[in-house]
């Protein structure tokens, strides 16, 4: 297999602007339906909103919401009411997810469309630029203490948004809308900007303003209960501070950062300054805390997050300052808990960062990848184009023919550039295995377009044509194309799988859509058996979010998987005719006389001599314990003949005794399908049988290699390999490349009995704790490997464990960083390595990996020939990225 770098397929990083955590503490999380509840929202400068997942540590982007040119997004805020069930018991509602952006409007979003809900909250106020949410009702730090609490007063979460005019507006999120309330604070004579606002209980806000100062409202009443000025601004400067962040800790002291740098405390009862410190070089952006607010974290145009901390009686000291981004920070999100303590921050760099809050000196910070984790790549092998698309721009480049020894800056030429007329955002894009055509889909609506070669140009550029449909195509979130390239499947914003048949000319080099939409009918699974399995009571229908769909190499079978972690499978019965109807619409019981039972009966359309059904043995497949990542099919053997068509004719036609034929000829062969979920566990399912195939219950997901286990970053894609009896799986991931030999079995990892667990727990019983609590740490061994086995292990001199992001169900899967664990605990597995080093070069691997790639955007595969297979390992390292000037500090050089 010859393996391409490439560096010239181009993807535009977007800035982070805001970060919010659906809960910001354990009791917060409780009320809120658990773990499983807990998600990032990560706001960028494109429009585009990220859902991520940190369930059990493993960071899993969920989905993304698409925006549009010119829809930053500069705040974020959730807010959740209480519900009650069919019983009358109070149960945790609905999560609702509220975005701000250079506009006069506070958009909500729908979790489980990712669209934003119309709505119109009113009030006649400019744009806003700061947005916080009421303090649940409840929340011990954040009872009010100055009055008591109203007869009737709504127990819900209500909205504060500042405005470029200096207007505090109140929006009302009760009976699951977004109106106006009232104005807190009308615009004053200076008009200055409200920069920031911050909830000190649920009834007092204050809200940092571009004049000095800070205010403090009331928001029963709309009184200012003091004004607080931040004195003048250092010479040189401009005449005003700017309080570009205020916040306001547990106990109810105020914490303030100002375009001086400096970082400020206030006194949450007589709202005098207590201290004052210059924390940064330049602008402090964002501030956060803890859960009990004894340490508070800063950042700003310097690069630095700043921790400050405070004993119980004592002072405010500054500890030490990290510098964990490339350029300025502009966001930064807390959680704090018994099973996971971190901090997320993000900035112009691109890149989301995490690290912990407890233990913040010994851990590393993990820098996640800016890029998707759901590609925005895709190939046409046989014309070797490479296409990638970001907001309103699809691009095609030609890769050369040529040897793969080293990166290849020149290695392909850009043939098409694609801009869509609009302002959404291309939520997905493909391109036939011929690259005939391209097929781009937004929010609004899908489009089509031909490409053909140009006569006369030497360069290879390529003719594009937009082909009309009869009838549109609208709301898709994702969609697939067949490896025939007949058949599309279309996931909607309501997650509905649909498909749309394609004929293509091949003489003409023509395709043509065929306008009928085939629905596929998932399973019907309640509610409550979801929230009974996984406890999502407030993330309703988003759990249900269609999240991964893939074809099996025949086209024959499709499968989707959903964020809750089941599968759903469909099976293309009949056989092609082109002398059929295009389409023919029938209901199943055709020799039913009861016109009653015809009604009742689902709808099947025929297209071509064919049509889908639901797998019969879909409702066997089990749900898993987390969303699929991954879904891909074993490659067919080629022993496995395909079925010979009768007769020469492969469908049926009508007769006059039965109108409406169908044929039922079910795909004949083994369709295996591949399963990694977010906690990476890989599963092989027999999916005609409905079971776990053979290989799969012999290679359980704790037998995986234990550098394999030990990934943060999340898998992106795969590629097959397949040479003599060799099956190779090849898995990457945003820094990563893995590839697993399918053909044999991994060698079965030791696992410890209870008395040794106990021991091991009794002994590292600190070291535990801190594993449950912290989503990153330092390794603590390194190993040499020969053959895809451990040959040697030298112990290291860390002061703490490797840390894989686990909560405590996995921890015999890491290092435990006991010796004698390791020696005696492990011993078949050394005895295994000892014998793979007496193994002959020409035996196969097991598995193999590397790190040398850099922020992968996607693999892709290119030519024809099975026997020498291509692909393209698509670069876009955070070097390589536009990114505009940055403060440079007076002790900082440029870097060259």
């Amino acid at each position: 297999m010859d393996v391409h770098r490439c560096r010239f397929v181009p993807y535009p990083g977007s800035a982070i602007n805001a970060l919010a955590f659906s809960a910001s503490t354990d009791e917060e999380l409780a009320k809120k339906g658990g773990y499983a509840n807990l998600k990032l929202a990560v706001g960028r400068e494109n429009g585009d909103i990220e859902i991520w997942s940190p369930l059990k540590g493993v960071w899993t982007q969920e989905t993304i919401f698409r925006g549009g040119r010119g829809r930053s997004v500069e705040g974020l805020a959730w807010t959740q009411e209480s519900d009650t069930d069919h019983e009358g018991k109070v149960i945790p509602g609905q999560l609702r997810l509220y975005s701000i952006g250079y506009s006069s409007t506070v958009t909500e979003w729908d979790l489980a469309t990712g669209l934003p809900i119309a709505r119109r909250p009113g009030g006649n106020h400019s744009e806003v630029w700061c947005l916080t949410a009421q303090p649940r009702w409840g929340n011990k730090h954040f009872k009010s203490k100055d009055s008591k609490p109203r007869d009737g007063e709504w127990k819900g979460q209500n909205l504060v948004a500042g405005c470029a005019d200096g207007t505090l507006v109140l929006l009302s999120t009760a009976d699951n809308d977004l109106l106006f309330s009232k104005f807190i604070t009308r615009p004053t004579g200076q008009k200055a900007r409200a920069l920031s606002v911050s909830y000190k209980d649920r009834d007092i806000v204050v809200a940092g303003f571009a004049n000095s100062c800070f205010r403090v409202f009331d928001t029963r009443t709309s009184a200012i209960i003091r004004t607080v000025s931040l004195g003048a601004a250092p010479k040189g400067g401009p005449r005003n501070l700017l309080v570009w962040t205020v916040k306001c800790l547990p106990n109810g002291d105020i914490v303030t950062g100002d375009s001086a740098g400096e970082v400020r405390f206030f006194d949450g009862q007589q709202y005098s300054q207590t201290q004052r410190m210059k924390g940064h070089d330049a602008d402090v952006l964002d501030i956060g805390c803890n859960a009990d607010g004894s340490k508070v974290f800063t950042a700003g145009m310097d690069c630095k997050t700043v921790l400050f901390t405070r004993p119980k009686k004592g002072r405010w000291t500054k500890v030490s300052h990290k510098r964990t981004h490339e350029h300025d920070i502009k966001a930064l999100a807390s959680f704090e808990g018994d099973h996971l303590s971190v901090l997320a921050s993000g900035g112009v760099d691109t890149n989301l960062t995490v690290q912990p809050i407890r233990d913040y000196w010994e851990a590393h910070p993990h820098i996640m990848s800016t890029l998707p984790q759901l590609p925005q790549t895709a190939s046409a092998p046989s014309a070797r184009l490479i296409l990638s698309y970001w907001n309103q721009e699809i691009s095609l480049h030609r890769m050369k023919r040529q040897s793969a020894k080293a990166v290849d800056e020149k290695g392909g030429s850009l043939v098409a550039r694609i801009g869509l007329h609009g302002d959404e955002n291309i939520t997905s894009a493909t391109i036939s295995p011929t690259g005939n055509f391209i097929i781009a889909a937004t929010a609004a609506e899908v489009r089509f377009f031909q490409l053909s070669r140009r006569t006369n140009d030497a360069d290879g550029s390529l003719k594009i044509r937009k082909i009309e449909v009869d009838e549109p195509v609208d709301s898709v979130r994702q969609l697939h194309l067949s490896p025939d390239g007949k058949w599309l499947a279309l996931i909607t914003h309501t997650n509905n799988v649909e498909l749309l048949r394609l004929v293509v000319d091949d003489e003409k080099a023509r395709v043509r859509v065929i306008p009928k939409r085939v629905p596929l009918n998932r399973i019907t699974r309640t509610r409550a058996e979801d929230d009974r399995r996984h406890k999502v009571t407030g993330l309703r229908a988003y759990s249900r979010t269609v999240s991964r769909i893939q074809f099996s190499p025949d086209s024959k079978v499709l499968v989707a998987g959903d964020l809750s972690g089941h599968i759903d499978s469909w099976i293309l019965e009949g056989h092609e005719d082109l002398t059929a109807p295009e389409v023919d619409e029938s209901v199943r019981s055709d020799d039913s006389d009861d016109e009653d039972d015809k009604d009742n009966e689902d709808e099947t359309i025929v297209i071509l001599g064919q049509h889908w059904t639901s797998n019969p043995s879909t409702h066997l497949l089990p749900q898993l314990s987390s969303a699929p990542i991954l879904l891909t099919f074993r490659p067919p053997t080629p022993s496995v003949k395909p079925k010979s068509e009768p007769n020469g004719n492969p469908a049926v036609h009508p007769t006059r005794h039965n109108r409406h034929p169908i044929a039922h000829d079910t795909p004949q062969g083994l369709y295996h399908l591949i399963v990694l979920t977010a906690q990476h566990q890989l599963y092989e399912f027999d999916l005609l049988q409905g079971k776990l195939t053979e290989w799969s219950k012999i290679n359980d997901s704790r037998n995986l290699p234990e550098k394999f286990t030990q990934i943060k970053d999340r898998a992106m894609g795969c590629e097959w390999h397949t040479k003599g009896e060799s099956t190779r799986l090849w898995l990457y991931g945003s820094t990563w490349l893995f590839m697993f030999d399918l053909s044999q079995n991994f060698p079965e990892r030791p696992q410890e009995d209870e008395g040794s667990k106990r021991k091991r727990d009794d002994d590292n019983r600190g070291v535990n704790k801190r594993q449950k609590a912290m989503p990153v740490g330092l390794a603590p061994q390194t190993k040499k490997v020969v053959n895809g086995h451990i040959v040697k292990q030298e112990k290291e001199n860390h002061a703490l464990p490797y840390l894989n992001g686990t909560s405590g169900e996995n921890d015999e899967e890491g290092d435990s960083g006991d010796e004698d664990f390791d020696l005696g605990g492990r011993l078949r597995g050394r005895e295994l390595a000892v014998q793979q080093t007496k193994r002959s070069k020409n035996d196969p691997l097991l598995w193999w990996h590397t790190r040398i790639y850099r922020s992968i955007l996607g693999m892709v595969t290119l030519g024809s020939r099975p026997e020498c297979l291509e692909t393209v390992i698509i670069e876009r390292p955070i070097q390589d990225l536009a990114l505009p000037p940055r403060y440079m500090a007076a002790h900082e050089r440029p870097k060259n």
